[in-house]
């Protein structure tokens, strides 16, 4: 945390997500100048009330002061580009600049690769045969703890790692942070 204090700017990247209960949550990472190296750093996923601008808004200025940095130091905001982030209006940006006019708002590009990626295979008769197919194998296996166990069993069998199913969602992306340097990876559905 003294890191973050003592950097002279930050930027912060922020996304929501809805788990399967319907509560919305909101993941906040800070880049920030440490030992003269810009290091990112992951501050926590939080749950917030619901999924408009002001609620972000306020809980981001929450992390703000759990993590004692001023928002006067942010000067980048990188998000989904949805409206409720990216409007300079009434959007998180918007509140933002209210206060920090310098604050310069970038769409994730995580994000705008993988809503082309999604829109261009949306017109591909085939990748929605393969993401019906992937989804029924997710659904096949992963949702009944006797299927996931043979799974498993079966890859212990044929000395392979078991992978873990996840869901297909129309955006997904991950990242991860290795020596410093932030690295993207892109599923096609």
């Amino acid at each position: 945390m003294s890191s973050i204090r003592s950097s002279p700017f930050v930027g912060i990247g922020l996304d929501e997500s809805t788990d399967r209960a319907s509560e919305k949550h909101l993941a906040v990472t800070i880049r920030h100048v440490s030992g003269g190296k810009c290091s990112t750093s992951y501050l926590e996923c939080m749950k917030v009330c619901d999924g408009k601008a002001m609620s972000i808004f306020n809980a981001l200025k929450e992390v703000a002061s759990k993590y004692h940095f001023n928002m006067r130091k942010v000067v980048g905001l990188g998000t989904d580009g949805a409206n409720v982030m990216a409007s300079d209006l009434n959007g998180v940006n918007g509140l933002i600049s209210h206060d920090n006019p310098h604050v310069v708002f970038v769409h994730c590009v995580c994000h705008r690769l993988n809503l082309a990626v999604s829109q261009a295979c949306a017109g591909i008769p085939d990748m929605a045969t393969l993401q019906s197919l992937i989804s029924a194998v997710y659904n096949f296996v992963q949702l009944s703890p006797t299927r996931l166990e043979r799974f498993k069993e079966m890859a212990a069998v044929l000395a392979v790692d078991a992978l873990k199913f996840k869901r297909i969602y129309d955006i997904r992306y991950v990242t991860f942070i290795y020596n410093s340097t932030t690295y993207f990876y892109y599923p096609l559905v």
